[in-house]
C-alpha cells in the first residue's frame, strides 16, 4: 500500500468485534461500507483479552491478535481487502490497562515471583503498601466471602499440573509456589501466606487494594506505560502492523487514565513516525470527554478526540425544547425535595469517593501526610483535616484532570486549580486553610520536585 493509496478520513464506521463478528465478517461488509462512503473502518481492540470477553478492552496479551477474530493472518487478509477499496483501518489501542487474568502471562508471572518478576513494573502496583501483614504482596479481592470462611468450606484447593501447582478458587486459578503439599487447613493458609499475592473478600478491595485500576474495576489493572520499556512491549504488534501499512489510524482509550497523557502522546508520535518508514503515519484520536468550555490540550500530537463533544452537540438537533418544561416538571414530581441537580452531582461524587475509591483517598492522604511531614511549615497538619481537603478539591473538579508534569503548568491548568482550590476551601469546613495552602504550595511545586510530581500524578489519576 503506498504512502499516498488512503484518503483521509471522512467517515469512519465502527465495528464492534466480538461475540459472532470477526474479521471474515467485517471483510464481507467493505463493500458495502466503501459504498456508504466511509473512509475508514473503526475496529475495537483486536488483541487478545480474557477468555469470553465480549468487548475486548481487557486485553491480556498486547501483541498477539486475537485468534477467536481471525488470528494474524486473518487481520492481514482484511488489511489487504480493506486496501483494494480504498478504505482505511483504525485500530482501537488500550494504553491504560490490561486484565487481570490468569491467560495474561505477565500478570501470572508477576502472581508467581511478586516484586523479583521481570514484569513488576509493567503494572501500577504499590509494592511498598500494606496487604494483609507485610508489604511486597497484591492484594486480590477475588473471593465471594470472607477468606478464613472460605478456607473453613474448602473452596481454596491445591492443584496438580504438568509441571506445577496451582491454586484454585472454583475458576479461577493462581500460581502456588510449594516447598510441601498442605496436608491441614492450617498448612494451606501458612502455604498461601507465602506467596506474593493475599486473597481477599471483593469488598475489600474499594479499601486495601494496592494497584491501580480502570475506574473501579478490579479486573482491570492500571499499566506503566510511561516507563520507556513498557512503552515497547505494550506497543510491538501495533507498530509492527503500522510498518506493514496494515494500519491507518489509532485511536486510544482512556487517555486520561495514564500517569502523563501528554509524554505519552509525544513518545507514541515518535514511535508511529519511526515505524511507518515509505508509508503515510497513521493520525492518533484519543478518547477524550471534554467538559462544557473545556479546551483539548494545544501540545498534543493528535488529529483530535473520538468525538464525544461534537456528538453531545448533534444530538440536541433531535431534541425539542419544547419538551423541556414537561420532562422537567416530571423529574421535580418524582425527585422531590432531591431535585437539586447541583446538589445530587455533589453527594454522588462524595458517595463514589467515599465508597469505591476509598483506597485511592486514603493512599494520597498518607503520602502527603508523609511530605508534610518534612516541612516545618505544614507538620502540624492533621490527618482529618488533609483528608477532607483532598476529598473536597476531587469533589470540586469540573473536568476529568490537569495535566500538571515536569514542565511548568500551563495558564489553562494555573486557572482550574485556582477555582478549584476556591471552591474546595469554601465547601470543606475546615477551621483554617493550612491543609489547602500546603496542598496549593504541593502541586505548584510539582514542576521541579519528584516527590511533588508523584504526588501530583496520583491525584490527577483519581
Amino acid at each position: 500500500m503506498s504512502a499516498g493509496a488512503m484518503p483521509s478520513a471522512r467517515a469512519t464506521y465502527r465495528v464492534q468485534l466480538r461475540s459472532g463478528v470477526d474479521f471474515a465478517v467485517v471483510e464481507a461488509a467493505l463493500p458495502y461500507l466503501a459504498a456508504l462512503g466511509i473512509s475508514h473502518v473503526y475496529l475495537s481492540p483486536i488483541w487478545r483479552a480474557a477468555p469470553g470477553s465480549t468487548h475486548g478492552y481487557d486485553v491480556v496479551d498486547p501483541n498477539t491478535i486475537e485468534p477467536e477474530l481471525g488470528g494474524e493472518a486473518g487481520y492481514r487478509h482484511l488489511a489487504d481487502a480493506a486496501s483494494e477499496l480504498g478504505l482505511g483501518l483504525v485500530l482501537d489501542h488500550v494504553p491504560n490497562h490490561m486484565g487481570v487474568s490468569a491467560e495474561n502471562a505477565w500478570w501470572w508471572d508477576v502472581l508467581a515471583k511478586g516484586p523479583a518478576s521481570g514484569f513488576a513494573r509493567h503494572f501500577d502496583i504499590d509494592w511498598d503498601a500494606i496487604a494483609g501483614a507485610t508489604p511486597g504482596r497484591v492484594l486480590l479481592p477475588v473471593l465471594g466471602q470472607p477468606y478464613g470462611d472460605c478456607l473453613a468450606a474448602g473452596q481454596l484447593e491445591v492443584e496438580a499440573t504438568d509441571d506445577a501447582f496451582e491454586l484454585r478458587y472454583f475458576d479461577q486459578r493462581f500460581p502456588l509456589t510449594v516447598e510441601a503439599l498442605p496436608d491441614s487447613t492450617e498448612a494451606l493458609h501458612q502455604l498461601l501466606e507465602r506467596q506474593p499475592y493475599r486473597l481477599a473478600h471483593w469488598r475489600l478491595g474499594k479499601e486495601a487494594l494496592n494497584y491501580r485500576r480502570f475506574f473501579d474495576i478490579d479486573g482491570l489493572i492500571g499499566v506503566r506505560v510511561e516507563d520507556p520499556a513498557v512503552f515497547d512491549d505494550c506497543h510491538r504488534r501495533l507498530l509492527e502492523l503500522v510498518g506493514e501499512g496494515r494500519v491507518q489510524g489509532v485511536r486510544l482509550d482512556h487517555i486520561d487514565g495514564l500517569a502523563d497523557p501528554t509524554a505519552y502522546l509525544a513518545r507514541l508520535d515518535e514511535a508511529l513516525a519511526e515505524a511507518s518508514g515509505e508509508h503515510a503515519k497513521p493520525p492518533v484520536w484519543v478518547e477524550k470527554i471534554l467538559e462544557g468550555d473545556e479546551q483539548l490540550r494545544p501540545d498534543w500530537p493528535i488529529a483530535g478526540t473520538t468525538g464525544y463533544e461534537v456528538t453531545d452537540r448533534l444530538n440536541r438537533l433531535f431534541v425539542a425544547p419544547s419538551g423541556a418544561p414537561i420532562l422537567d416538571a416530571l423529574w421535580r414530581a418524582i425527585a422531590g425535595h432531591r431535585a437539586d441537580l447541583d446538589g445530587m452531582l455533589a453527594a454522588a461524587k462524595t458517595t463514589i469517593l467515599g465508597g469505591s475509591f476509598a483506597g485511592e483517598l486514603t493512599r494520597l492522604r498518607l503520602d502527603a501526610m508523609q511530605l508534610a511531614a518534612g516541612d516545618l511549615r505544614y507538620r502540624d497538619l492533621g490527618a482529618d483535616s488533609l483528608e477532607r481537603a483532598l476529598a473536597a478539591m476531587i469533589e470540586a473538579f469540573p473536568v476529568y484532570r490537569t495535566y500538571l508534569d515536569d514542565a511548568p503548568a500551563t495558564a489553562a491548568d494555573r486557572t482550574l486549580m485556582a477555582a478549584v482550590m476556591a471552591q474546595a476551601n469554601a465547601a470543606a469546613g475546615l477551621e483554617d486553610d493550612l491543609a489547602f495552602r500546603f496542598l496549593g504550595d504541593l502541586l505548584d511545586r510539582a514542576a521541579s520536585d519528584p516527590e511533588a510530581l508523584g504526588f501530583a500524578t496520583r491525584l490527577q489519576q483519581l
